[in-house]
C-alpha cells in the first residue's frame, strides 16, 4: 500500500507491508529524502524502525 502526504512545503510518499512503513520518500523543495527500513523492533502495539538506510540528494531544477 501507498499512502501520499501533502503539505504546503513537504510532499511525502509512505509504503507500507504487513502493517510496517518500509519505505519513505519526501520531496522539500529541491531536496529528496529516501528512507529505506532495513530492520523493525516489534512493541506489542506497533513496530519501530531501528535499522535503516538514507539518502539525501539535491534535486535538479
Amino acid at each position: 500500500m501507498t499512502v501520499l502526504a501533502k503539505d504546503k512545503s513537504i510532499d511525502s510518499q509512505y509504503k507500507i507491508r504487513d502493517r510496517k512503513i518500509y519505505q519513505e520518500n519526501r520531496v522539500m523543495g529541491r531536496m529528496a529524502l529516501f528512507i529505506e527500513t532495513l530492520d523493525y523492533f516489534d512493541t506489542g502495539h506497533g513496530y519501530i524502525a531501528n535499522r535503516y538506510c538514507g539518502i539525501l540528494r539535491l534535486l535538479d531544477q
